[in-house]
């Protein structure tokens, strides 16, 4: 017995030194319990093929390997084996394989060089390619798990993008009194859609129409185009914006004219700017007092009348009083009586009262047409020497007679053929001052003739004095000869 004892001590004693000369990696190691792994998200619209990327963040060692990625089979799908890729980090590992179950990716790895333990370099271990499914949306959840135990490492999602593929709005055309208010609304689809719902509002227009989350305002006349922009699509509706008239008013109310004059009324449209129609209906209640077209107002004779104008429902009335200023005399008055022959001078007329309404009807007659004529205006020439007699009768009525004296002094009518003189001219400068030359030494000379002839004068009247005197005495002496001649005769006898 003891025997034994010593033997089995001896041999726990001979593996107690195996044991401590065993190389140390010999020992088999243990997987880690939670590597680093992530699993990425992604997002895409239904229909769309995305990617997944398993990565280990940093080098790990393990004993073997064995990952699952879970999805869910109503939203994603994966093809097949092929949608399955491998990095380079571990594609070379001897007995690796990827399987595509449904609702699950699974991958296991052992060495290739049969080793008990192997490294993976951090990076990219699977990348995985699901097909988002027709109908799906929202956002579904992947799950990464880990060892043959399952145990979860990560978790991401897969989003499923909805985009705007329309926008109405529930108006196109909306018709707005100025000062009134529309809520127009904006219709998205898909309803569903994952984009941004932030509305846009525009106006082509603001000074007549205004938006804002909606609400249109129509604050002046004419027309504006609402917009809406939602994810890059577009709606819009044309604003027209009126302004009803309210009533209508005349630029005169009290009117007073004398007979034969006229005024013009104009209408003022309340508001001012409206957008009815304006078609003006005028009317006088007695056109023997006054008449009225298109607002212009004439006045017939002394009464009282009303002009009224009319748009659509709305009137406005103008009282028109007409006075009248009879004409009670005449007064004809002319520059001068006395004219030369061929002259002419204008007859005027002065009407009492000055402002008189009545119609002026004047009548010319001339006494003597051989001496002076007079026309139908008024006008008197003078046609040879004496005295004629001028009558104005005004509207048969009230007349006047103007006594007019034609001298013998012929005036010389205007040449209508003699050519005036250019004004601004330097041919006619020169020539006025040729002239002027001409007409100076023109002027010298005859003073110089005056002088000689008066010279002239002064000389000759002492000859002629001299030769009278001395035929004066000539005949004297002849006459004394005669004389004692007929004394001595007479003596003899």
């Amino acid at each position: 017995m003891k025997k034994q004892i010593s033997k089995m001590i001896a041999l726990v004693i001979i593996l107690s030194m195996l044991m401590t000369f065993m190389p140390f990696n010999m020992v088999k190691a243990a997987n880690p319990t939670n590597p680093k792994f992530t699993l990425t998200s992604t997002q895409g619209k239904a229909g769309d093929t995305v990617t997944v990327e398993v990565k280990l963040n940093e080098d790990t060692i393990f004993e073997d390997l064995t990952l699952a990625v879970d999805y869910d089979t109503t939203k994603l799908a994966v093809e097949s084996e092929d949608n399955v890729i491998l990095g380079n980090n571990v594609s070379g590992l001897f007995g690796g394989k990827s399987i595509a179950r449904e609702g699950r990716v699974e991958y296991q790895a052992i060495d290739a060089q049969g080793e008990d333990t192997f490294t993976i370099k951090s990076g990219t271990v699977l990348t995985i390619k699901f097909k988002i499914l027709e109908k799906a949306e929202g956002t579904t959840e992947l799950s990464l798990k880990y060892d043959t135990t399952y145990t979860k490492l990560a978790t991401s999602t897969v989003k499923v993008i909805v985009p705007i593929t329309g926008v109405t709005l529930n108006k196109t055309s909306v018709e707005l009194n100025k000062g009134e208010t529309e809520n127009i609304s904006c219709t998205i689809s898909p309803e569903n859609t994952t984009d941004s719902k932030e509305m846009i509002w525009k106006t082509s227009n603001a000074n007549v129409a205004t938006i804002s989350n909606g609400v249109i305002k129509a604050v002046g006349v004419g027309n504006a185009t609402i917009t809406v922009t939602v994810g890059g699509k577009t709606a819009s509706c044309n604003v027209i914006v009126k302004n009803p008239m309210t009533g209508i008013e005349l630029s005169q109310t009290e009117v007073s004219l004398a007979k034969g004059q006229t005024r013009t009324l104009e209408v003022k449209y309340i508001p001012q700017d409206t957008t009815d129609l304006k078609n003006v209906t005028w009317k006088s209640s007695d056109n023997s007092i006054a008449t009225v077209e298109n607002g212009k107002i004439t006045a017939l004779k002394a009464g009282t009348a009303k002009v009224t104008a009319q748009v659509g429902d709305y009137v406005a009335e103008a009282t028109i009083t007409v006075v009248e200023y009879p004409l009670e005399g005449i007064k004809a008055i002319v520059d001068k009586h006395e004219i030369g022959i061929n002259e002419t001078v204008k007859i005027n007329i002065l009407t009492n009262p000055e402002n008189t309404t009545d119609e002026l009807n004047v009548k010319f007659i001339s006494s003597n047409e051989n001496i002076a004529k007079v026309d139908e205006n008024g006008v008197i020439t003078g046609i040879s020497e004496g005295n004629a007699s001028i009558t104005i009768i005004a509207n048969e009525k009230y007349s006047q007679a103007l006594t007019i004296k034609v001298i013998n002094e012929v005036v010389e009518e205007n040449n209508p053929n003699e050519e005036e003189k250019p004004e601004n001219s330097n041919e006619t400068d020169q020539t006025d001052e040729t002239i002027d030359k001409v007409e100076e030494n023109k002027t010298e000379n005859e003073v110089n003739k005056q002088e000689t002839e008066v010279k002239e004068e002064t000389t000759v009247l002492p000859k002629t004095a001299d030769i009278a005197i001395g035929a004066v005495i000539l005949v004297m002496v002849i006459s004394a000869g005669i004389a004692i001649f007929t004394l001595k005769n007479r003596k003899n006898k």
